[in-house]
């Protein structure tokens, strides 16, 4: 500071205290840079603001807002409560819809504590399966096989016509069966209609009649002339395929099970030992009449339908091998469409039976991801040209069996599961 004298001006330096404080490092909801902003309660509000003296006149706005606020209530206010009830009537609505077996199913088998990527639930394909046909759709109209169909218009008729028609198949190859076209909702209806029938028929004890009517949906997964509808058409072939291989299985075990079988309720806890000799030789025969199928794609996918009753002949433990045989053989199919939707399948029923296994899957989506290249070579864009799509609308179609493929392999994954998912991503696409 200063210190003036009689004539002349002196400069002296003073050491101050050290007055510096620490800074407040607790958490703040605040910026302090913002304007500070306090939520009064209405009663708290209320006191707070002086009341207006009746004295003073009041310009007509101020008295016609006065006069809203005491009257009438804010309508976005008031609307808000109602929104409020209707979402949550929404929420809980579509929460009933899920499927409680799938529920049960999630907590019964993924009971363990979640991995790094594999929190999330699994949404189970009896969810998948209903967006998928709402959504794969066509204006155009289906083909079907005049034998296929026929089965629906003599359903509920009575007698066994069966080998009369199989008589006129095989007399004309099946190369001349005469096809029949119908729009997306009357095929809809015929298949639903179909399994019926085949239930049916399983039931009079005609197991000839109800393994040709699987058989003959099966091969209708190899026309993919309507791409469009293709993903709605595995959905509806497939759940044929599932009640017949349901009603083999049931029959299988009802005819010979052992004392030690009857004592076990899990699927999964039966094996050669819980049947008779008799029993074994009944499931063998069936692999035996799907073996003898000429065509891949019925073969595959009727051999992937009946999959669970390998455990009658083998056991528990040998699903691993077979998996993995099956999704290399689905690397025969040369459609994309038909082989992405064909592993779908596969990991479908790969996740029915035992969802800790995942060599096959990854097999799946590394042989899915090698195929996506070629959709960008030229043969297959004059192809898809002419069915009026681009690649890119052609991967649309693939995707919900894509999805599938990664939502089984994914699902409790560990990191260096995905990791070398990715890398196999990276490297072939």
């Amino acid at each position: 500071f200063c210190v003036t004298m009689a004539n002349s001006v002196k400069w002296e330096f003073v050491v101050r205290e050290n007055t510096r404080q620490e800074a407040d490092l607790r958490l703040s909801s605040s910026h302090p840079l913002m304007k500070e902003v306090v939520v009064l309660s209405a009663v708290a509000k209320a006191e707070s603001v002086p009341a207006t003296p009746t004295n003073l006149p009041l310009d007509p706005l101020s008295a016609l807002a006065a006069k809203s606020e005491s009257n009438a209530p804010d309508p976005l206010s008031a609307k808000a409560p109602e929104n409020e009830q209707k979402a949550k009537s929404v929420v809980e609505k579509e929460e009933d819809e899920i499927s409680q077996d799938e529920v049960h199913m999630t907590e019964e088998i993924y009971d363990e504590t979640d991995n790094w990527c594999g929190g999330e639930k699994f949404v189970g394909w009896s969810v998948r399966k209903t967006q998928i046909v709402q959504n794969f759709t066509t204006t155009g109209t289906i083909q079907m096989p005049s034998f296929v169909s026929s089965e629906v218009a003599k359903a509920g008729k009575g007698g066994n016509t069966l080998r009369a028609r199989l008589a006129s198949v095989e007399e004309g190859g099946d190369d001349e069966v005469s096809m029949v076209r119908y729009s997306a909702r009357e095929y809809v209806n015929h298949m639903t209609e179909l399994n019926e029938e085949l239930i049916r028929a399983w039931e009079r004890e005609e197991r000839v009649k109800a393994l040709k009517m699987a058989v003959q949906c099966a091969k209708l997964l190899a026309d993919s002339s309507t791409p469009q509808f293709y993903p709605s058409l595995f959905v509806l072939v497939t759940e044929i395929l599932d009640t017949f291989a349901r009603l083999v299985f049931e029959r299988i075990k009802q005819k010979g099970l052992t004392e030690s079988g009857k004592r076990k309720q899990r699927p999964e806890d039966f094996g050669p030992e819980d049947v008779t000799e008799e029993a074994r030789e009944t499931c063998k025969n069936w692999f035996f009449k799907i073996a003898s199928i000429r065509d891949v794609i019925p073969r595959f996918f009727m051999e992937l339908a009946i999959i669970r009753c390998y455990q009658f002949l083998y056991g528990y433990g040998e699903y691993d091998k077979t998996l993995l045989r099956l999704a290399r053989t689905a690397r025969g199919i040369g459609e994309p469409i038909i082989a992405t939707y064909a592993r779908a399948y596969l990991t479908r029923k790969g996740q029915e039976i035992n969802p800790s296994l995942r060599d096959y899957s990854f097999l799946c989506f590394a042989d899915t991801c090698a195929m996506l290249k070629t959709l960008w070579e030229p043969s297959w864009k004059d192809k898809l040209a002419g069915l009026r799509l681009t690649p890119l609308g052609y991967l649309e179609l693939l995707g919900p069996g894509i999805g599938w493929i990664l939502h089984v392999y994914g699902h409790r994954a560990t990191k260096e599961q995905t990791l070398a998912a990715l890398r196999e991503y990276a490297s072939l696409c």
